[in-house]
């Protein structure tokens, strides 16, 4: 129920209602630095690391968070990541904003894919 409203969020024609044929077609899909590839990349993992929380905390501590819920709180999550992407300033870039309404930085000389690839480099600090 949650992938299914995700599904819909993000506009995928993916008919698989497992969680691995799900996988192996987002998987195979083609995976570029457009904002609509990361953003599904973004929400896959979003979706399926807070229906493994909610399953823990159902078997270890009696929990249940209904489904309108979870779903919000992924949907939260996912604009947290989203906002704290920097992004080229394109049409694709502000329509996914304003889709998502969320506030994106905007860098008009850098693609997502060289801001994510410096975001990935560690930095050591010398004492």
């Amino acid at each position: 129920m949650t992938w299914k409203m995700m599904r819909i969020k993000l506009n995928l024609k993916i008919n698989a209602t497992d969680w691995c044929n799900i996988v192996n077609e987002i998987g195979s899909m083609k995976c570029n630095n457009s904002i609509r590839s990361i953003i599904t990349m973004i929400c896959l993992g979003s979706v399926v690391y807070n229906i493994w929380k909610e399953k823990n905390n159902r078997l270890f501590t009696y929990v249940k968070m209904d489904i309108d819920f979870l779903s919000n709180v992924i949907i939260s999550g996912v604009k947290i990541h989203l906002m704290s992407l920097q992004v080229k300033d394109l049409a694709a870039g502000r329509r996914t904003a304003k889709e998502w309404d969320v506030k994106f930085k905007m860098n008009k000389n850098q693609t997502v894919k060289e801001y994510l690839a410096k975001a990935d480099q560690v930095v050591f600090m010398q004492w």
